[in-house]
């Protein structure tokens, strides 16, 4: 199947891949590697699901063990031509950070410098955390996983909060690591409004993003999250349950759904 994963992201027109909290198969890497695919690949130091607190203990153990997957995924992984980017963290402060955080941060990030000093170092924010907030300091670049228009929010708040970061930290490059809505595709509606799960509020948060994303050149990426439904057992939404149905292409990868051909009618020169 990551063949047919493949070909479809570059039917989309995409020409990267963030392969989210943990490393993906080394035949995947080598397919981006023939594909000319860039990958941001990440480690699984991230927040516990549904938790409003740091999964981050600030123990030795706690940060020794993230010391030695962050030392694997290098060793493993230095010679794909395609990995352009290590992630340190996701989503790994959302009340703020500490002491404790901050520190271990620059250890992962020193520590990615000292074996690879040919690629940048990021991680993924979200929303929540504050712009001037130490630890956004830390990598080369900085990404946001930003959801106004769905989890709250509207989708036009997205642009200018963008404007505001940038003027607040013009040297640091800014880039979005997640958007996206749950869209399922036997729900549909003449007049789409958030949260109601129908594609034709997916096409307008999508065109809204993408229209976003065009005015503004200093953002170094954006990774629309996600590219396929994917298994998720905790969820039930909109009356479907154990799947995250973000995704632009479902679980099965067998339909492609309407948002699918907006960013395709962006992203490639083939008429849509």
């Amino acid at each position: 199947m990551r063949d047919g994963d493949i070909e479809q992201i570059q039917d989309l027109g995409a020409n990267a891949v963030r392969s989210f909290t943990s490393p993906h198969a080394q035949y995947f890497y080598n397919r981006c590697d023939e594909e000319g695919l860039l990958v941001w690949v990440g480690t699984p130091f991230t927040r516990a699901p549904f938790l409003s607190d740091m999964y981050f203990t600030g123990t030795t153990r706690f940060k020794e063990n993230g010391i030695q997957q962050l030392k694997e995924i290098i060793l493993q992984n230095y010679n794909h031509p395609s990995i352009v980017v290590w992630g340190l963290s996701n989503e790994i402060s959302m009340n703020g950070s500490d002491d404790d955080l901050i520190d271990n941060h620059k250890v992962l990030n020193d520590l990615c410098h000292e074996m690879d000093k040919t690629r940048l170092t990021t991680i993924a924010a979200v929303s929540m955390c504050k712009m001037d907030d130490p630890y956004i300091q830390i990598p080369d670049v900085v990404s946001y996983n930003h959801y106004f228009g769905w989890y709250g929010g509207d989708v036009h708040h997205n642009g200018p909060w963008f404007d505001a970061y940038h003027k607040l930290n013009p040297d640091i490059p800014l880039g979005v690591s997640e958007y996206g809505v749950e869209n399922i595709t036997h729900w549909h509606s003449a007049t789409p409004m958030n949260h109601d799960y129908t594609e034709e509020y997916a096409n307008y948060y999508h065109h809204e993003m993408l229209k976003t994303f065009a005015t503004r050149p200093y953002l170094w990426s954006t990774h629309v999250w996600n590219m396929f439904n994917f298994a998720a057992d905790a969820r039930d939404e909109g009356g479907v349950v154990g799947m995250n149905n973000k995704g632009l292409v479902t679980y099965d990868r067998k339909l492609k759904k309407d948002a699918f051909y907006l960013y395709k009618a962006y992203w490639t020169s083939e008429p849509m």
